[in-house]
């Protein structure tokens, strides 16, 4: 934590990846391998309460993806930033509008050079049952756009989902 309402991370570590190509008639597909490199991300994100009952945040990430040693890779670049609010519209029931942009770049040596854009909108409503029990309903739209053809596309999905702390 650097401020009360500001967060950051540095993460490093070592990545050790298994690529298999699915074989597609008519096409050179790589031999099954393993992989191994450095890995690494940034990230921020502030918090803010707008009054009682609201709070906004705001985070950005990056990640530079796993290059070293990768020569038959399809490693990614990810940059993305996320704005979210969540309003408590009672005091078990909360609503949490969130937008988020992403880019995500192929690097490494046989990859294919594709470069997308992701904007996202999603809303959740939360419910909190008891101290360790809540639920919550989100509506999830993905708009992906691509440099490759006929890998544009748009996600829509609805989830619910229970869940137990302890």
């Amino acid at each position: 934590q650097i401020t009360p309402y500001f967060n950051g991370s540095i993460s490093a570590g070592y990545a050790l990846t298994h690529l298999d190509e699915k074989l597609v008639p008519g096409s050179t597909n790589l031999p099954a391998q393993w992989t191994s490199g450095p890995s690494a991300s940034m990230s921020g994100s502030y918090t803010h309460p707008l009054n009682p009952n609201t709070t906004y945040s705001f985070s950005t990430y990056y990640s530079p993806g796993v290059t070293a040693l990768l020569t038959a890779s399809s490693a990614q670049a990810v940059l993305g930033v996320t704005v979210s609010v969540a309003h408590r519209l009672t005091k078990a029931v909360t609503l949490a509008p969130t937008v988020q942009w992403t880019n995500i770049t192929s690097i490494g040596g046989a990859n294919s050079h594709e470069k997308d854009d992701l904007i996202s909108i999603g809303m959740t409503l939360s419910r909190q049952f008891t101290r360790h029990l809540s639920a919550d309903v989100t509506y999830h739209y993905v708009d992906k756009t691509s440099n490759l053809p006929l890998n544009t596309f748009d996600v829509s999905r609805i989830t619910a989902q229970a869940t137990y702390t302890f």
